[in-house]
């Protein structure tokens, strides 16, 4: 082992033939450093600890970031990156883990929810779709932990607005129909477990007036489309 000093930097490790190679950390004069598998003078395999608060976990090509890594945030309140590094820039879509126990997985910019992904929150909701500037928009699954509800259909803005549809399992209902602001609102239709099919107007979540009957289906058909519902759980984006 040996201390060396370069510009602005010192080493101390392991070299061969006047190279770095093996163990060794390297300390630059910002304050950030390096530790871990050097060859053929240049950083292999490690963590690098950088002057803004962030370390990088994982491993170098051409002395940059590359392969699966790991990126943890210290000025972003500790959200961490888990993915893919190429010429020492991570790739738009990974692996994000929140402090309080959220997981996402998907598309992104800049370390912000953009496209398409999949969020598992530590209560065990689920809502995987699209995202613009880290809020729910487009169409999208959500998946209530606490109550069961499984929602189907627009989002804007991170609340539900336009048409969906909601399985509650509390009620045992199928709503299909017109949402804003997060409540149905406006036109619907509410198949019940025994097959009636009703329809009326809905403001602000409640109903508005009389429902009608519109049609009754056969129990067994009903109980199709509830378990066609139910069994919507499974996620259509893995997480690894």
């Amino acid at each position: 082992m040996n201390g060396v000093e370069y510009e602005e930097a010192t080493y101390e490790g392991e070299f061969k033939a006047g190279k770095r190679e093996g163990y060794g950390v390297m300390t630059w004069a910002d304050g950030s450093s390096f530790s871990g598998v050097w060859k053929n003078d240049q950083r292999h395999e490690g963590e690098m600890s950088m002057a803004n608060g962030f370390t990088y976990r994982g491993g170098f090509k051409d002395d940059k970031f590359s392969g699966q890594g790991m990126l943890l945030m210290q000025g972003r309140d500790y959200l961490i990156y888990q993915g893919e590094f190429n010429k020492g820039c991570y790739t738009p879509i990974g692996k994000l883990l929140f402090p309080n126990g959220d997981v996402y997985f998907g598309q992104f910019q800049d370390f912000v929810r953009q496209g398409v992904g999949k969020l598992i929150q530590l209560d065990g909701t689920i809502y995987e779709g699209g995202w613009e500037q880290d809020r729910k928009n487009g169409k999208g699954r959500l998946i209530d932990g606490a109550s069961g509800d499984i929602f189907i259909g627009d989002f804007s803005d991170g609340k539900k607005q336009g048409r969906g549809i909601l399985y509650s399992k509390a009620n045992e209902t199928i709503y299909d129909g017109d949402w804003s602001n997060d409540n149905k609102h406006g036109e619907g239709f509410v198949l019940h477990r025994n097959g009636r099919i009703d329809h009326g107007e809905f403001r602000g979540g409640v109903a508005e007036g009389k429902s009608h009957l519109k049609q009754v289906i056969s129990v067994e058909e009903a109980e199709r489309i509830f378990l066609l519902a139910m069994t919507q759980r499974e996620a259509f984006i893995a997480i690894r």
